[in-house]
Parts: C-alpha cells; sequence; structure tokens
C-alpha cells in the first residue's frame, strides 16, 4: 500500500511539474510574438524595410504596447511602431501620430526620441487638421527644446495655428507680407 502511495505521490508531482512547465503567462506568450518579430526591427530605423515585416506586424506592437505600457521592452517597440505605421503609406500617418503621441505621453527619459516624435506627430497631426494637438506639441517643443533651432520653426507654426492660418497657402502668404514688411521698415 505505501509502495501505491509513493508510486501516486511520484506520479502526481510529475504530472504538476510538467503542466507548470508548459504553462506560459500571458505576457510570455505575448513577449514571444514581440520577440520573433523584433528581428525584423533594426536599431537605425532608415534601415527599416517595411517589406521584410509580417502584415501583422504594427498589430502584433500595438497589442503590446497598450497592454503593457510599462514594461521595459515597450518604449522601444512604440518608438519602432510609429516608424512602422508611417511607412505603410499616406493613410496610415495620422495613425502614426497618435503613436507618437502616445510615445511622448508615456516614455519621457528619450529627450532625442521625444524631440523627433514631438516634430512628427505635429506635422501630421496638422497635416491632417487636428490643428489643437499640433497647437500643444508645437509648443511644447518650443517649450521643452529651447535651445533647439527647431524650436523656432516650431513657434512659428504654433504662431500661424493660433492667428487661425492653417492652409500652406495662407502660412505662405503671411510669411512673405512679414518679409515683405520688415524690408519697407528698414
Amino acid at each position: 500500500m505505501k509502495r501505491f502511495q509513493r508510486l501516486f505521490f511520484f506520479g502526481g508531482f510529475l504530472i504538476f511539474l510538467g503542466f507548470l512547465v508548459s504553462c506560459q503567462s500571458e505576457i510570455d506568450r505575448d513577449l514571444k510574438a514581440v520577440n520573433e518579430l523584433k528581428a525584423f526591427l533594426p536599431d537605425d530605423v532608415n534601415k527599416l524595410n517595411i517589406d521584410s515585416l509580417p502584415r501583422n506586424a504594427d498589430s502584433i506592437l500595438e497589442a503590446f504596447i497598450t497592454k503593457y505600457p510599462k514594461h521595459a521592452e515597450s518604449e522601444f517597440l512604440c518608438f519602432q511602431l510609429v516608424n512602422v505605421t508611417g511607412k505603410r503609406g499616406e493613410t496610415e500617418k495620422l495613425k502614426s501620430a497618435q503613436w507618437a503621441d502616445f510615445y511622448l505621453k508615456n516614455y519621457p527619459s528619450n529627450k532625442a526620441r521625444r524631440l523627433d516624435m514631438a516634430l512628427y506627430a505635429a506635422y501630421y497631426f496638422e497635416k491632417f487638421g487636428v490643428y489643437d494637438e499640433a497647437l500643444r506639441l508645437y509648443e511644447m517643443i518650443r517649450d521643452s527644446f529651447p535651445d533647439n533651432p527647431l524650436s523656432q520653426g516650431a513657434a512659428q507654426s504654433a504662431k500661424m495655428i493660433r492667428s487661425g492660418l492653417v492652409t500652406p497657402e495662407q502660412q505662405l502668404e503671411a510669411l512673405l507680407k512679414q518679409q515683405d514688411d520688415s524690408v519697407k521698415s528698414k
């Protein structure tokens, strides 16, 4: 009888151990999918080959970042997602700008990437007529990066939007008028 109990206990223990080994948490499964995808995502975004990515690459990245925004990998993955969606074509640029804005709101530590993400998002928000978001981001660039030469351009863009000059034609006309006025005042 004791031999049967030991055999039963040992068998149960092996089954339990097998169960533990075969179980993966949800984050482990999600990380596995992301890690498989990371092989296609170079650190230098200029070397990103959109054609080499699986068709669902942006969905995999979006799902992981949305579920685990505080995970150590999420900052890099969000940066990559902006680039992946941005290279998918003009129709995806607004979505890309929204992810760039998500990056800005969630990952404050990388200053160089923050400037890139802010400029990218502001430009495409403006291009797609989301002027309140573009204005917010241009002003953030102006205030957060005052020593950067791009800050002056951002300040000028914010001024144009605040003045209601939102089309390229209106902005060009205002710049030409401003230039003409400065020449006349000399």
